[in-house]
C-alpha cells in the first residue's frame, strides 16, 4: 500500500504496533506522535493482532479519525487474555459486517469514518476513499502535467512551517513540468 499512497501522493509512515500502542495519542480526529500528526490510521492485513492496538484504532476512529483497511481484517488476537471474539467485537465496532470497496463501511458518532478497500488499492481507489468521501487531500495537488505516478512528496513540519520533499523519480526522457 506504500506505493499506491506515495503514487497518490500521500505521504505516510510505518509504525510497529508498539510504538503506536504506547507512545501514540489520540486527540479528536488526529493521532500524535511525537512532533507528526496522522488524519487516516492505515491497518494492516494481518490475521493476528494485539488488542491494544486494535483498541486504539476503534478510539481513534470513535473520536472522529479515519481508519482505514486493506485486503483482510483481523480475527485474532496477540494479546494473552484476549480472545478472538473480543477483536471481532471491536472489528465490527470499526468496519461492521463491511466487504471490501470504495464507499465508507461506518461512520462513527464523532464523525469517524471506516474503509475496507480491495487488497491492492490503486493510486485512484486511495484518491477517491480519501480525498473524495473522507475529504482528506493528498499533501501535494499536481494542477498540470503527467505524473505517471513517478512522482513521490514527503511533507514534514518543522517550527511551524511545511517543509516539503518532491522527487520526480522517473529517470526515462527529457525533464518534466508540473504545477503544483
Amino acid at each position: 500500500i506504500s506505493e499506491s499512497l506515495q503514487d497518490a501522493l500521500y505521504d505516510c509512515d510505518w509504525l510497529p504496533f508498539e510504538v503506536f500502542e504506547k507512545d501514540a495519542t489520540v486527540s479528536g480526529a488526529d493521532l500524535r506522535l511525537r512532533n507528526e500528526s496522522y488524519r487516516v490510521l492505515i491497518v494492516p492485513p494481518v490475521e493476528v493482532i494485539p488488542y491494544a492496538t486494535l483498541a486504539k484504532a476503534r478510539e481513534f476512529f470513535d473520536l472522529g479519525g479515519v481508519v482505514l483497511a486493506y485486503g483482510f481484517l483481523p480475527s485474532r488476537s496477540a494479546t494473552l487474555g484476549k480472545t478472538s471474539e473480543d477483536i471481532a467485537r471491536l472489528r465490527e465496532a470499526i468496519w461492521g459486517k463491511a466487504a471490501p470497496g470504495l464507499s465508507v463501511c461506518q461512520t462513527s458518532p464523532g464523525g469517524g469514518r471506516s474503509y475496507f478497500l480491495p487488497e491492492r488499492p490503486t493510486p485512484e481507489q486511495l484518491q477517491i476513499a480519501l480525498a473524495g468521501d473522507a475529504g482528506i487531500h493528498a499533501d501535494l495537488e499536481v494542477l498540470s502535467g503527467a505524473t505517471d505516478h513517478w512522482l513521490h512528496v514527503l511533507h514534514r513540519v518543522k517550527e511551524g512551517r511545511d517543509v516539503f520533499f518532491i522527487a520526480n523519480q522517473n529517470s526515462q526522457g527529457g525533464p518534466r513540468t508540473f504545477r503544483f
